[in-house]
């Protein structure tokens, strides 16, 4: 996460678009370009996971939500991590023997946090 902070403490205030999807896309990016293979918008039948990040001994469940700048990022966090159980996402995980774990990350100006729960 500290690596993802700094990439983005690097994007100049211009370039920077008050969107959830931008901070989406800019995850995945920096996720792919760092050799790791992450799915998006993975549907279940209650909605859509916005990443799910699979490794050989667990898979990590990622919802993600923007608030605009001076958003409390700790509550978007908070709020990301009651979607994914809320909507039980980790149910369509169910048959796999692998550990789950639940990783809410909140966006807000320039400001990253993310809340994480294990499973």
């Amino acid at each position: 996460m500290n690596i993802i902070r700094a990439l983005f403490a690097k994007i100049p205030y211009p370039l920077h678009i008050e969107k959830e999807a931008y901070y989406h896309s800019l995850f995945y990016m920096i996720l792919v370009l760092m050799g790791v293979e992450i799915d998006l918008e993975v549907l279940t039948d209650k909605g859509r996971i916005d990443g799910v990040l699979a490794f050989p001994e667990k898979i990590y469940l990622i919802e993600f939500k923007h608030g605009k700048a001076g958003s409390q990022i700790d509550n978007l966090a908070k709020k990301a991590l009651k979607q994914i159980k809320d909507k039980n996402y980790g149910e369509r995980f169910l048959n796999d023997g692998r550990p789950r774990i639940y990783l809410g990350v909140g966006f807000a100006g320039k400001e990253m946090g993310y809340k994480i729960e294990s499973v």
